[in-house]
């Protein structure tokens, strides 16, 4: 089979997307006594990745896979000569997929209720599912002369096409996979047979039929062992990494690659394109044996190697340059020119500064006599404390001074007159009739000074009044005398009447009146005459108001 299965390489190349539509067997691979499943997610991810893939999608109609790129339902793998892609699905299934081999990919659902078919009409397949699918999970692989529907196991699946029939030739290394039969119609011709583990099984199918064919020396009613020493490098090396990830499968790593007998790659780097500081290069791992490429890799730009250089002048004026120079390309990176700094001596007094103008200081430069000058501010009087130098009297002011201790500028200011200190002598004490006068003596110059003093106030008794008077407004109604000893001031004061309420009336010459009396004279008030005509069936006065 191994011999049959290299004539047959030079055919991949032209199945093509042009039988992308032709999908027929069913691969149904049924695990028994597997380890429990693990929590899943969908996903597609490029794992690893030797040489070129061709990627087309919907939004990408071409573009080269990538490490670490995410693939998506629909999207059309093609692996070019000598190249090799690795994809993981929901972080528990692995598809190794070799040179020439060509499938799209079918992946919808959610997570524990994925729908995944590979669909694969030329090269070889390796597929490894870690965990047991979940009871909702669908995982198929669709040849066109099958369909696999899986539940986790470790199997290849290797297609190609002789003389217008298409060839599907499964092994299987760890589970049991149950084989479905369709024509490349995608009619069933009703026989399904199960592969266990460490078998394999060749199967063919056109437009009008699909059958099992003898292989490994067994009829095409039976399935065949294993032929382990007719297993493709490329197949044992992927097997080889599955069962490092602690898988068991039909035979041991050991014994495979001594069936195999496997070449290691030996890979050598060529310079495509050197980088230089500041474009990037490309290099290409090819291998020495069998002539598998890597692909081209981008070396990094290696970037500047930065040098100071710096240029001194001979003067101050001159200044000093640096530059930073790449001293690999000679690039000037950057320049700066900074003038140097003069040499001054220290600055030495020209004009000193006084207590009100201001001095100058210069320097020099020792190497260009640059001349600098300043100004140094007045440093102000220091003037001493005021000393007296005329005493104040009482009457007259004083004087004192200060002196500037730098200048011998002198300022002066008066200090006022102290004033009289008067002690009082009395010489006649007033009264309420008369003033009286008094002597003010100063204790301190001696002067005296006579003075009058203000008579005092009467002290006013309170008012009595005198009912034996003729009338209330009398002038004498009322009297008030002073209490002073030796004083006899009095002083007359008129009352006011009493009046009553309003009564009605007659006035001297006999008219009706309304009018008031005086409860403490004689004094009679008469407001106005009343109307001699009545209102009929009035109650009250119409001037007074006063009920009737």
């Amino acid at each position: 089979m191994k011999e049959l299965f290299a004539t047959k390489k030079w055919l991949w190349g032209v199945v093509g997307a042009g039988a992308a539509a032709v999908v027929a067997a069913v691969v149904l691979i049924v695990i028994f006594n597997r380890k429990a499943p693990v929590e899943s997610y969908r996903s597609i991810v490029v794992h690893e990745l030797e040489g070129i893939t061709v990627i087309k999608s919907e939004e990408v109609p071409l573009s080269n896979a990538f490490k670490g790129e995410n693939l998506y339902n629909g999207d059309d793998a093609t692996v070019n000569a000598d190249a090799s892609i690795t994809l993981r699905l929901d972080s528990d299934k692995y598809i190794y997929a070799e040179s020439n081999a060509h499938f799209w990919l079918d992946a919808t659902g959610t997570e524990g209720n994925g729908r995944t078919i590979i669909n694969t009409d030329c090269g070889d397949t390796l597929h490894h599912l870690e965990n047991k699918l979940g009871v909702d999970e669908i995982y198929n692989v669709s040849t066109p002369a099958s369909t696999m529907s899986v539940r986790g196991t470790v199997f290849r699946v290797y297609v190609y096409i002789e003389n217008g029939v298409y060839y599907t030739y499964l092994e299987v290394y760890q589970g049991t996979v149950e084989v479905e039969l369709f024509t490349t119609e995608h009619n069933s011709v009703g026989v399904v047979r199960m592969v266990n583990a460490g078998e394999c099984a060749l199967m063919r199918a056109s437009t009008d039929f699909s059958e099992f064919i003898g292989v490994n020396g067994c009829s095409a009613d039976e399935n065949a062992p294993i032929d382990y020493h007719n297993v493709p490098q490329h197949v044992a090396q992927n097997l080889g990494t599955v069962i490092d990830s602690g898988e068991e499968l039909s035979i041991t790593k050991e014994l495979l690659f001594d069936y195999v007998e496997i070449t290691p790659h030996e890979f050598e780097t060529t310079i495509i394109k050197e980088a230089t500081c500041t474009e990037d290069g490309e290099s290409e791992e090819v291998c020495t044996v069998c002539g598998l490429s890597n692909g081209v890799v981008t070396i990094p730009a290696i970037g500047h190697s930065v040098e100071t250089v710096v240029t001194e002048g001979t003067v101050c004026t001159e200044g000093i340059t640096t530059n930073e120079v790449c001293n690999v390309c000679g690039e000037v990176l950057s320049e700066n020119n900074e003038v140097s700094a003069h040499t001054y001596t220290a600055w030495k007094s020209v004009k000193v500064a006084s207590c009100t103008e201001n001095g100058t200081e210069e320097r020099v430069c020792s190497v260009c006599n640059d001349k600098q000058t300043r100004t140094t501010v007045a440093t102000g009087h220091v003037f001493s404390d005021y000393m007296v130098i005329a005493d104040a009297g009482c009457s007259s002011e004083g004087s004192e001074k200060r002196v500037c201790s730098n200048c011998g500028l002198e300022e002066t200011k008066s200090i006022a007159a102290l004033g009289h200190s008067d002690s009082i002598s009395v010489i006649r004490e007033a009264d309420c009739t008369e003033g009286g006068q008094q002597v003010r003596t100063c204790g301190r110059c001696g002067r005296s000074v006579v003075e009058d003093t203000a008579k005092l106030p009467h002290m006013w008794s309170q008012w009595t009044e005198h009912f034996d008077t003729m009338s209330c407004t009398d002038p004498s109604r009322f009297t008030r005398s002073c209490a002073n000893p030796g004083c006899m001031q009095m002083e007359s004061m008129a009352g006011t009447h009493d009046m009553s309420d309003t009564e009605h009336g007659e006035d001297s010459e006999g008219t009706p009146v309304c009018m008031h009396r005086c409860t403490q004279c004689e004094y009679i008030d008469y407001d106005s005459a009343v109307p001699a005509i009545r209102q009929e069936g009035a109650t009250e006065c119409p001037v007074c108001h006063k009920p009737e």
